[in-house]
Parts: structure tokens; sequence; C-alpha cells
């Protein structure tokens, strides 16, 4: 009995010492806007605002099993990441692929309505908005009109990728992985906005390149919804054929090229087995096609597709 109640003792002084609140950091430099034409569709990367978490979140730190104690242990912060969604102008409409911050994020009681998760976003994560970083306002700097758009695709329902979708409008149909509906970790369900019922994506439909399922979201079947499983029961991501070259839009999936050449999944995984396996199959997309890999968080990613500059894993 001594004995578990020094370990508990340990774990709780390590809990208090990782939920210490990192020191202020400069942010980096990001270009707001990248956007690049292949004939007919329009790809956007568009910055809607600031992230940083615990580096075990990041990237896994010791056991599998003790993954979520390590992140809450851990006293030490990535850099400012930026949040990115994606914009696809297509003949038959527009989707937009995660819809980033809003305002309401800076604000704590934002959460207070699920206080498991407040926890995780009051303590483990930090961020940074400006106004601008809004979606509905960075589409209006592009001269998207709000009512070209199709459908939203929710990569998965971390608040993060979807605090801006309240101000997108209620006729764009919205896409959620089937395993992320209702509930998954780190989804604010007492936050989704009301009378809008998502359209569920499942792990089947046709295989297309290195996907071993997909969803046509236009009927030429360019863009399409993929199964990428593992950072939620249900991670989505959005193949996007532009005639030569793909475009992969992968969210969480992988935080940057580094993590996906060691194969490396991160600590903030619900479903390690198919983290590893999505891992797998967006290796294999990288090697079949040439291929510009478009994640969440990773500045390079970013710079990469702004020198029109395919993904390698060379």
């Amino acid at each position: 009995m001594l004995i578990f109640f020094s370990l508990l003792g340990v774990l709780v002084i390590t809990a208090c010492v990782g939920l210490r609140r990192p020191a202020v950091a400069p942010l980096p430099e990001v270009q707001r806007v990248v956007s690049q034409r292949f004939g007919e569709v329009r790809i956007h990367a568009v910055h809607t605002g600031w992230v940083r978490v615990k580096s075990a979140h990041r990237d896994l730190r010791g056991p599998v099993a003790s993954r979520v104690l390590a992140i809450i242990a851990d006293p030490t912060w990535t850099p400012w990441m930026p949040v990115t969604s994606y914009v696809i102008e297509h003949p038959e409409g527009v989707f937009v692929v995660d819809t980033g911050l809003s305002e309401r994020m800076l604000d704590e009681t934002h959460f207070a309505c699920d206080p498991g998760n407040a926890f995780v976003y009051r303590n483990l994560l930090e961020f940074q908005f400006e106004p601008d970083d809004r979606i509905d306002r960075r589409l209006a700097a592009l001269g998207i009109e709000l009512s070209r758009i199709k459908g939203v695709v929710l990569t998965h329902r971390h608040a993060d990728h979807t605090d801006g979708l309240d101000f997108l409008p209620a006729s764009a149909k919205v896409y959620v992985g089937e395993g992320d509906w209702p509930m998954h970790n780190g989804a604010l369900a007492c936050r989704w906005p009301k009378d809008r019922e998502p359209t569920l994506v499942g792990r089947g439909g046709e295989a297309l390149e290195a996907m071993l399922g997909s969803l046509k979201l236009s009927s030429d079947g360019a863009v399409r919804v993929v199964p990428l499983n593992g950072h939620s029961p249900g991670h989505l991501g959005v193949l996007v054929q532009l005639g030569g070259s793909s475009a992969l839009i992968a969210g969480d999936a992988v935080f940057d090229l580094e993590q996906l050449r060691a194969r490396r999944i991160a600590g903030i995984v619900e479903h390690p087995e198919h983290a590893s396996e999505s891992l797998e199959l967006i290796a294999k997309q990288l090697e079949v096609t040439p291929t510009y890999l478009l994640l969440a968080h990773d500045p390079q990613s970013l710079q990469r597709f702004a020198r029109r500059e395919t993904s390698s894993l060379r």
C-alpha cells in the first residue's frame, strides 16, 4: 500500500510539473495563403491560426500504452505550429478541408460545456488567433463567395480543425469520419452546430492510387474523401487528382515528412495500429504518384507547395 501511494505521489508531482504553462515564444513567419492552379482546379492553403502542444503529443514518447500520461507529464512544448485549412476550387464548386480556429478558442468559457475536454484544451494545448485568420474571412480575401461552397470535410473533430464551421453556410454538406461521430476524444460535441447532420464516411468505397477506399466529392472523381484513420477513429484525408500528379490533404495523420520517413506515430493517437497503417498508406502514395503532401501543422509542407515541389521520402 505504501508503494502504491508513493507511486501515486510521483505521478501527481510529475503531472503538476507537466501542467505548467510554457513561456511566451515568438510566432514564426509563414505565408498566410499559398495558392496553386492545376488546369481547372485551384488549391489554396490558408492560415487559420496557431497551436503549440506538448512534445509528447506530437511525437510518441515511451510505451504506447502510457502515451496519455506522457503527454500530461511532459514539461516541454513544441514551437508554434500553423493551423492550415485547405480550399479546393473545382468547376463544380468549392470544397473546404478543415475550418481552423475562431476567436472563441481564446475564451476559456468556450470549453466549459465539456469539462473533460476543457482540461485538455486549457492545459495541454495553447492557441494564437488573429481576426483575419477566420476561415470565412480568408475565403472573402480570396474572392470566394460562401454560397459556392459545396462541401466541408473535417479530417477529424479536434477544435482547431472545426471551430470555424459555424461561419460557413448551412447549405454546404459536411463530411465526418464514421468513427468520429457522434463523439471521439477531443471532439467538442457540445459545440457542434445544431440541426447540422453530417454525411458520414467509412472505410469502404473505390480504391484509388495508394488509398484503400474513397468517396467522390466531385462527379468526375478528381476530388475524393479517403480514410486515414488512427489519429482519431474516423480520421479522413482528401485526395485531389491533378493530371499527372495528386495532392493528399492529410490533416493530422502525420505531422511532417520526418515523422513519416521514420514511420513514427504521434503520441496523440486514439488507435495506434490504424495510425501506423495510415502512415504506410501515405508513404505508398508518395511512391506510386508524384504527390503534394499537405498537412495541417507543418510549415515545410506549405513551403514545398509554394515551390510547387511534390513530397518525397528520399
